[in-house]
């Protein structure tokens, strides 16, 4: 294999940096050049030559030019002069019979919801239907270049429900409306704004129609006012040729539609995308060291990205969770999940990092240490982080860093401990900058792999709390069936130093166990650290971890191939019905730490409640109150809506023909304590 440790001197660093980024602005300048010219033989745009406006993808509707007439106009009778047209359809809905035939696109309804539209007619749009069956969730897209500050103050998230959509005609983007969404800058009540529909007006604010060699394409914009809150823009950009009529789709829309929010009161345009990225995006993991005299901490960041074999260019940074873990307590691990909880702030190419880590922010942290600490002002028990500062990642000449202020244990005062971000182990093709993350992921593995061995495989063995490791290998004939040929440590406690370095067949030496014959892999990680791994006739493997001591090892266990990933304890759904069948509730919880014996200790994501014909949902963590008790027997949940508390709770009922758990639910008026449901005995269901 190739793939062994790489060294660089700092100029050869540097004009590699240095040719990266010249290349990045010639391509950069290509590409302009390319997106200027206009030798296909294609239309340009129907009806109006739109500006746009610096790099957010969105035609600037200010600057429009209506002295041109390109191409045919979808309209049967098109205007003599194009100004005469209305954008927004208007003039085309009067005496407009409704089209109750099925000539309608799959999943319009049908009946007195959309008239005829005969715009798209005799184009390769024609047909094209749209579907909005889902909910969708969208959050602000990260802009490079921009502060720490700017991207904490822009963060945002809306909560979209299935929308009434029909066809991509003018007519009927012209009559599509937008029912209800929800708008969150953060988890908490006082953080999120339900929107209904009698506050939203809709409008269509422009529809041209282009023609290619091959087909047709569509740019529009309706734009959806939402008060005080600004204008919603749903932005089309809809490409087909002949023969293709893939439908647009909400959930996995591609380009054909983006969203953008233009705040009330501000000059930018927030770009939307889905909060979890594109449905193309891989799943990546990334690691960083940070030291200090008294010991290390080893972050890992769980983040989705779009696949990239090249070096050059930006890309989005998408993160799920980050987990942190300390050398003195390596058993403890500290997660924090989703888009509150992390901010990513970046600079061209991803250079200059700083970013944020907010456990306060984390779900489970948020009910289990920071609710008690901060509103009752009870000390967590334990040394906790509250908030991490990565400093001046990914950089040729600042020193990177990171700043962890914990809550402490006894008096729950915080400090902050500085660490330094040790230069980071060499991988195949070596490093650029200071302060890397180390991409320690099949994906990224895997392309390296192939270049060597194309029917290689990447996979993962090791136990959660002290030593993981990452495994390259190259098929062969002879038992165990492949070659050892590569080793990342992901987890190692006993020197976390190791973590993210590439360990290459230079490192490994094959042997045979004398009492069983199995093939052993023995690897050499430096300062008499050493893995050993025995590949079991039977399957599995027996991972060793020896020091300086030869005959005891530190760490040993038996393992089976997995995947590394992100793997923490699965949400919780319960599901409930009683009340011969009037009433139900779902709640949903998350695994935050175990308890004594077979104990769970739960933080609350939501509960649902429907009675007398009413649907309740509490979602805001801080209108939700979970207790946690001895084996979860009796466990309960409380929920605030507006007006009600809303409650469930189980019971273990220890003597008679009922022995066991039992479940219950209510509801009380708060204001008048009066109870609107009393407490029902509810029923456990299937999924």
């Amino acid at each position: 294999m190739s793939m062994s440790r790489n060294s660089h001197t700092a100029a050869g660093a540097a004009a590699l940096r240095l040719g990266c980024l010249l290349a990045s602005l010639v391509s950069c300048y290509l590409w302009s050049a390319c997106g200027d010219d206009d030798s296909t033989g294609a239309d340009t745009r129907h009806e109006t030559d739109l500006e746009y406006d610096g790099g957010d993808g969105v035609p600037d509707q200010g600057d429009r030019d209506t002295d041109d007439d390109f191409g045919q106009d979808p309209l049967a009778d098109p205007p003599d002069d194009p100004s005469d047209a209305s954008p927004d359809g208007s003039d085309l809905l009067e005496d407009r019979p409704i089209d109750s035939s099925a000539d309608l696109p799959d999943g319009c309804s049908p009946g007195d919801r959309w008239p005829v539209d005969d715009t798209l007619e005799g184009t390769t749009l024609q047909g094209v239907a749209l579907i909005w069956s889902s909910e969708i969730e969208l959050c602000n897209v990260w802009q490079e270049g921009d502060s720490l500050e700017k991207e904490l103050s822009r963060k945002i998230r809306l909560v979209l429900p299935p929308q009434d959509r029909c066809s991509l005609g003018q007519v009927h983007l012209a009559i599509s409306r937008l029912d209800d969404l929800r708008i969150e800058s953060g988890p908490l009540s006082t953080e999120r704004q339900e929107i209904t529909s009698s506050e939203i007006s809709s409008a269509l604010a422009f529809w041209e129609l282009s023609s290619q060699a091959d087909g047709n394409s569509l740019y529009a914009r309706i734009d959806h006012s939402l008060g005080a809150r600004g204008t919603l823009g749903e932005v089309f950009s809809v490409q087909r040729v002949q023969g293709d009529d893939r439908p647009v789709d909400y959930a996995n829309p591609g380009f054909d539609v983006r969203f953008v929010l233009e705040p009330a009161g501000s000059e930018e345009t927030l770009l939307l995308e889905p909060c979890d990225g594109e449905p193309t995006y891989e799943d990546a993991i990334s690691v960083l060291v940070g030291t200090r005299p008294e010991g290390e901490v080893v972050v890992t960041r769980y983040w989705r990205t779009p696949v990239r074999d090249a070096l050059m260019g930006s890309y989005p940074v998408i993160i799920t969770a980050t987990e942190l873990w300390a050398s003195s307590s390596p058993w403890q691990q500290f997660l924090a999940r989703g888009l509150w909880a992390n901010t990513y702030s970046a600079s061209h190419h991803n250079w200059f990092e700083n970013s944020e880590v907010n456990f306060t922010r984390d779900l489970a942290f948020y009910h289990l240490v920071f609710r008690s600490w901060e509103v009752e002002g009870q000390p967590p028990g334990m040394d906790a982080p509250s908030r991490m500062a990565l400093n001046n990642l990914n950089t040729a000449n600042l020193q990177p860093g990171i700043d962890l202020t914990w809550i402490t244990a006894d008096t729950g005062s915080q400090r902050t401990d500085s660490y330094e971000v040790l230069d980071p182990p060499e991988q195949p093709g070596g490093n650029l900058n200071y302060g890397e993350w180390q991409r320690v992921d099949g994906p990224h593995f895997q392309r390296l792999l192939e270049l060597d061995c194309p029917n290689g495989r990447v996979f993962s063995v090791g136990y959660q709390w002290s030593s993981r490791f990452q495994l390259l290998a190259c098929p062969r004939e002879a038992v165990p069936g492949f070659d050892l040929v590569g080793l990342i440590p992901v987890r190692f406690s006993w020197q976390p130093r190791f973590t993210g370095a590439f360990y290459g067949a230079e490192a490994i030496r094959e042997t045979i166990d004398r009492g069983t014959g199995e093939v052993v892999f023995q690897v050499d990680l430096g300062e008499s650290y050493r893995t050993t791994i025995q590949v079991q006739n039977s399957g599995g493997y027996l991972v060793y971890v020896w020091g300086s001591d030869p005959d005891n090892p530190l760490d040993a266990f038996w393992c089976e191939e997995a995947v590394l990933r992100l793997d923490p304890m699965p949400d919780q759904i319960l599901r409930f019905e009683g009340g011969d069948g009037g009433v139900t509730a779902h709640l949903g919880r998350r695994w935050g730490a175990q308890g004594v014996g077979q104990s769970g200790i739960y933080a609350p994501l939501f509960l649902e409640l429907t009675f007398g014909g009413a649907f309740h949902r509490v979602d805001a963590w801080d209108r939700l109150e979970y207790t946690n008790t001895h084996h979860n027997w009796n466990d309960r949940l409380v929920a605030e809506t507006e007006h009600l508390d809303l409650g469930w709770r189980a019971e273990w009922v220890f003597f008679g023909e009922v022995t066991g758990l039992h479940y219950f639910v209510w509801a009380v008026d708060r204001q008048t304590s009066a109870e609107v449901l009393s407490e029902t005995e509810v029923f456990p269901v299937g999924p």
